[in-house]
């Protein structure tokens, strides 16, 4: 695997960005995108940080959507009656459910992803290796074979036709008899 400026391999830079995107260290993983992307200018290594940029913003995204709709104040409601604190329990229930899925999805998408790397292959991660590739202006070419036509079954060319053997010719080869009794070429009597 090829290293870089600081004798440190590429696969590291990458296995290590998406550690801290699984862990969601957002500063460390800032700090090694700006190494990786300014100082080692190293294509690969960096298309694997965006996506670990990517996974770790999913589980972001989502927290301050929450975070957004948690800002009701669920006190000031509680003097309505038990229906509203039904209401706040289970959309707690429901926010936390939502909080531990994502966070599953982006542990097994993170690991996935460090297996991947780890052996130089590209992470892989949905949609962020696309938006990875287009930061960096890299065209992907999936292999699609055109529909092939159907090719009409080429004849061959008749063989040539033997020449008719004459009337007075060899019933096993074919040579002439010339009025002989036998075959001069296989010795075959005459047919009579």
């Amino acid at each position: 695997m090829e290293k870089g400026k600081f004798g440190i391999s590429m696969a590291f830079y990458a296995v290590l960005g998406f550690i801290l995107a699984v862990l969601g260290d957002s500063t460390g993983l800032f700090l090694l995108a700006g190494v990786v992307i300014f100082v080692e200018k190293n294509e690969w290594a960096s298309r694997q940080i965006i996506q670990a940029i990517c996974l770790m913003m999913v589980s972001s995204i989502i927290a301050v959507a929450f975070n957004l709709l948690g800002c009701i104040n669920w006190t000031s409601w509680a003097s309505y009656g038990t229906g509203t604190y039904a209401l706040y329990s289970a959309w707690s229930k429901f926010r936390d459910v939502v909080y531990y899925g994502i966070y599953i999805v982006v542990f097994l998408f993170g690991l996935l992803a460090i297996l991947k790397v780890a052996k130089g292959k590209e992470a892989g991660v949905p949609l962020a290796d696309k938006f990875a590739n287009w930061a960096y202006g890299k065209v992907v070419v999936i292999n699609v074979q055109p529909p092939v036509a159907p090719v009409a079954p080429v004849q061959q060319p008749a063989a040539p036709a033997q020449p008719a053997a004459p009337a007075d010719a060899c019933a096993n080869c074919g040579a002439p008899l010339n009025g002989a009794a036998f075959c001069t070429k296989c010795g075959t009597p005459a047919a009579k």
